[in-house]
């Protein structure tokens, strides 16, 4: 107010609206108690004020609530958690991380706490790791003495993904974090050949990466450009942004000079080199398969795709689907149905209701995604497909009505 500048609508309503929201959870969930961080005192405070008035107000004597002190709204700040500069950590302020590893992979994770500055490390130790004083003090004087080592940026990182996501996976962010940065990778346990490329148990999405879990037809390496690769990893949301990027040399794709595949020294992914990708033919992308089965694809910093190669078969067999596969969409609902039809395998009914159902799943995903609806293009393979399909329906129908 000193300043003059005023304060907008929605943050004029701010604290009537959470305490509101408050209410309904007091009222429907028995929610008593709020937590915060202190900057959101007088929200709680205005929130505990509108509970107590809302439910004195009460017209009804059936449905008021009680009012003894034991059942009064309590409300709970905690300091907030703030990096050298003062700004808090969190989703306001731009700078939240994410527990959940489909949210924040354990990668990223990792190479969030590596970025924290030397001024924040000791009290991010302090707050997020089990660790003694004295350990803290021996890692913070083994800081200070080589300070580019970045020592206790790993000890925080490694402890924080022990804690979340497990020892294992912590190893592993942490090896791909010095193999990315040109570091020694730490040593793990014996492993048969070719194990090191195994997907790991749980749920697979592009956005998990970076980990050696992401298998690719070695069709689509082989015979396709370098646009629809960066499409079917998730690097890109479509094959004309993966045009645009390569054209801007925008990602990059790792290369090991000079390596032999010889069974015996096996790849050291610190000896990797990064080259920008342009827009070249196919055959341009073999050059940097790795081991005859791996390519790596990096956007930014961070962002990175480690992908396994493996036949189409293989492929096939493990049920996974990528961005841009062919014969995924319509046109193979459209073909599977005609062969099921003409085999007598389905009824006409069944076809229907599938039809039904996959344009309910793409208008649902459509709205889900908040995209602007465009009069739909068909290609002329479509349109085809779907006259023959609504002909042998027709015939189907009227076979069947001429048989009662």
């Amino acid at each position: 107010m000193t300043e003059g500048d005023g304060v907008s609508f929605a943050e004029f309503c701010y604290p009537v609206m959470q305490g509101w929201d408050w209410w309904v959870l007091f009222t429907k969930r028995k929610v008593q108690m709020q937590i915060g961080g202190s900057d959101q005192y007088g929200n709680i405070v205005a929130g505990i004020d509108i509970v107590k008035a809302a439910r004195a107000s009460e017209p009804d004597p059936a449905k008021r609530l009680s009012n003894h002190p034991s059942e009064d709204p309590v409300g709970f700040t905690v300091p907030l958690l703030t990096d050298s500069s003062g700004v808090k950590f969190g989703k306001s302020a731009g700078n939240a991380v994410w527990l959940d590893q489909h949210m924040t992979s354990p990668y990223d994770l990792y190479g969030y706490f590596m970025r924290r500055p030397d001024a924040d490390v000791e009290k991010l130790l302090r707050l997020f790791t089990f660790f003694p004083m004295e350990t803290i003090a021996e890692i913070m004087a083994a800081q200070t003495a080589e300070p580019s080592k970045r020592v206790a940026q790993h000890r925080l990182a490694y402890e924080v993904l022990m804690l979340v996501h497990g020892e294992e996976a912590a190893r592993e962010a942490e090896a791909q974090h010095r193999m990315m940065h040109g570091g020694a990778v730490p040593p793990t346990k014996p492993q048969e050949p070719g194990q090191e490329y195994l997907a790991k148990d749980g749920p697979t999405t592009p956005n998990n990466a970076p980990r050696a879990d992401m298998i690719l037809p070695k069709s689509l390496i082989m015979g396709e450009s370098i646009a629809r690769i960066l499409f079917a990893t998730g690097l890109v949301t479509s094959v004309k942004d993966g045009h645009r990027l390569a054209a801007q040399e925008g990602v990059y794709i790792a290369a090991m000079p000079g390596f032999r595949k010889t069974g015996d020294p096996s790849m050291n992914p610190s000896q990797l080199t990064w080259s920008p990708v342009k827009i070249w033919f196919p055959q341009e992308t073999r050059r940097y398969i790795i081991d005859d089965k791996l390519l790596i694809l990096r956007k930014g910093k961070h962002n990175v795709r480690i992908i396994e190669l493996v036949s189409d078969e293989d492929y096939e067999k493990s049920g996974q689907k990528y961005p841009g596969q062919p014969n995924q969409g319509r046109l193979r609902l459209f073909r599977e149905s005609i062969k099921a039809l003409r085999a007598g395998s389905t009824t006409p009914g069944d076809v229907r209701k599938a039809l039904l159902e996959a344009e309910m799943r793409d208008t649902a995903k459509e709205q889900e995604e908040n995209k602007l609806e465009f009069p739909k293009h068909k290609n002329p393979q479509q349109v085809k497909l779907e006259k023959e399909l609504e002909k042998l329906l027709s015939d189907k129908e009227k076979t069947e009505g001429s048989s009662f």
